[in-house]
């Protein structure tokens, strides 16, 4: 009776095309970001653990269909046996947003936290992982650089944008990745304009 179907209809965990739609609405994704977010309701579930942690929705999946699905195929293993949790992809992605890692130094920390289950606070500790924003620091290995590619640093002078790329490139190297690019780009063309 419509009683007893309406009891059943209750009952029934939200279906796939309807958690499509509430992430489309909700979190405001593409299309296809949610239908690869809906394709398990272990993936579904792990994506909104993770927002729920960082409210980030479009970062939270970003990372999720593509660095955790590539490491779940690399490794050759199902959600349910990652070490990830959910609630340390957002603590990561918080990290990020405070400036104490930079976009380079998280792909090393998801993947340290995916393979280890290490909270990213953790990793960041044990690898010395943490994005470098002393402006003294980073103001002598740009002027270590100037000097060392004084012709590169005539080419920006005259509008060779790659130039200036390269150079931010040499910082990276040498700081491992570490310092915190937009502050190197800064500090560059203060120091290039000089």
């Amino acid at each position: 009776d419509d009683s007893w179907l309406e009891e059943i209809r209750r009952n029934l965990p939200e279906l796939p095309a309807d958690r499509k739609r509430r992430f489309i609405r909700d979190y405001a994704l593409r299309e296809s970001d949610a239908e690869i977010l809906i394709n398990t309701v272990e993936l579904a579930d792990f994506f909104e653990e993770g927002v729920s942690e960082h409210p980030d929705s479009r970062a939270v999946s970003a990372w999720i269909t593509g660095d955790f699905l590539h490491l779940l195929k690399e490794e050759k293993i199902s959600i349910s046996e990652s070490k990830l949790k959910p609630e340390n992809l957002g603590r990561m992605l918080k990290l990020m947003d405070e400036g104490i890692i930079n976009g380079k130094i998280a792909k090393e920390v998801f993947r340290e936290m995916f393979l280890t289950g290490e909270m990213p606070e953790q990793v960041i500790e044990k690898k010395d992982l943490r994005q470098i924003t002393d402006r003294t620091f980073l103001e002598a290995v740009i002027l270590r650089k100037i000097k060392d590619n004084q012709e590169l640093v005539e080419e920006i002078r005259s509008g060779k944008e790659k130039a200036l790329a390269f150079l931010v490139g040499q910082v990276m190297k040498e700081t491992r990745g570490r310092a915190n690019p937009e502050l190197v780009n800064s500090i560059l063309e203060e120091k290039i304009n000089e």
